[in-house]
């Protein structure tokens, strides 16, 4: 566990070698375990390497025996990286996953109601994906999904966690 969250910590650094070694060391410790790949793909994630984190995720089976929080908390990191990959019709359905699991995780976390806003900015759309994600921010938001008192605005504040990719 102690390198789990030192493995956390160097990707926030941006210490890909140490990250890498951090994690390979934890796996080897508690082989097999969903617990080392899910820190596995949020340091991808905040190494800005959104194809690993990706690839790293949960398959349903693995996610099913977690805590519904929890699986709630990976879904948000997988909708990230997909959005970050410019996934953006994937991430929405991630989002609502991550919703149907735990929806407290996304409606009461500031970052993830940020998240859901920038992703509205994020190559907008009017299809089906951007109805249901409008109709989640107003979820999140109190009935909103523009910027206004309480949200931020594209490129300010962004939840995406290297950097706002909106500008």
């Amino acid at each position: 566990t102690l390198r789990l969250g030192a493995a956390l910590a160097t990707a926030r650094l941006g210490d890909r070698g140490a990250t890498r070694d951090l994690l390979d060391g934890a796996e080897r410790a508690d082989p097999g375990t969903a617990h080392v790949a899910l820190y596995r793909v949020t340091a991808h994630l905040l190494l800005g390497d959104y194809t690993r984190a990706i690839a790293g995720r949960l398959t349903p089976q693995a996610l099913a025996v977690l805590p519904r929080g929890r699986q709630a908390r990976h879904l948000l990191d997988v909708a990230r990286a997909l959005a970050g990959a410019g996934r953006r019709a994937e991430a929405v359905l991630a989002l609502l996953d991550a919703e149907a699991a735990a929806a407290q995780e996304i409606r009461c976390r500031p970052v993830n109601r940020r998240f859901v806003e920038d992703l509205i900015h994020l190559n907008p759309v009017t299809d089906g994906d951007d109805s249901r994600l409008r109709a989640l921010a107003a979820r999140c938001l109190g009935g909103t999904s523009g910027s206004g008192p309480g949200t931020s605005g594209p490129g300010q504040g962004s939840a995406f966690p290297e950097r706002a990719l909106i500008q």
